[in-house]
């Protein structure tokens, strides 16, 4: 059977695969690129630079223009753009090509993952996906939080241990 959603989860694969791979890269810029420990955080922190209009502006744009017009191209970019980072350890590849590289990937995963979670959920459901369960809703709506238990889908750890989380819900909420 048919799952149309599985190809644009595969290219959020993709792309977030891409932009997890640079940190163990930063290594490899301060021992074979000579860097310092500050240019390789600003480095790195760039890509946040990128990440947050990329997440703030592709869902709206996606919503007028489509959302493989938006997607497709963040895939095609993120390519070079990880090119870029894999070569940074070469002395041939200069400081600013790492900080445009690592801004470049944090536009596109931003990008991609806003018009990607919004293509894959239409893309799961009917009409899309006829085998799809019209009933079934994510995880995420349906958990509760419960005062001081820290319980939860999200902290099971933390109630057995007896501690409370920090991010446990003071009070007692729900989304239904």
């Amino acid at each position: 059977m048919s799952r149309p959603w599985l190809r644009v989860a595969g290219a959020l694969f993709a792309i977030g695969y891409g932009a997890n791979q640079f940190s163990p890269l930063m290594v490899l810029y301060r021992e074979r690129g000579h860097y310092s420990a500050v240019t390789v955080a600003a480095i790195f922190a760039v890509y946040v630079a990128g990440l947050a209009p990329g997440l703030l502006a592709g869902g709206p744009a996606s919503d007028r223009w489509g959302r493989r017009r938006l997607a497709l191209p963040a895939l095609v970019v993120s390519v070079p753009a990880s090119g870029v980072l894999a070569l940074g350890g070469v002395p041939v590849v200069s400081e600013p090509a790492l900080y445009a590289g690592r801004f470049l990937f944090g536009l596109v995963t931003g990008i991609a993952m806003a018009v990607g979670t919004s293509w894959v959920k239409e893309l799961s459901q009917p009409p899309w996906d006829p085998a799809a369960d019209p009933g079934a809703a994510p995880a995420a709506p349906r958990s509760r939080c419960r005062p001081g238990s820290g319980s939860g889908r999200w902290s099971p750890g933390c109630s057995r241990s007896g501690r409370r989380c920090r991010w446990s819900c003071p009070t007692s909420c729900t989304s239904r």
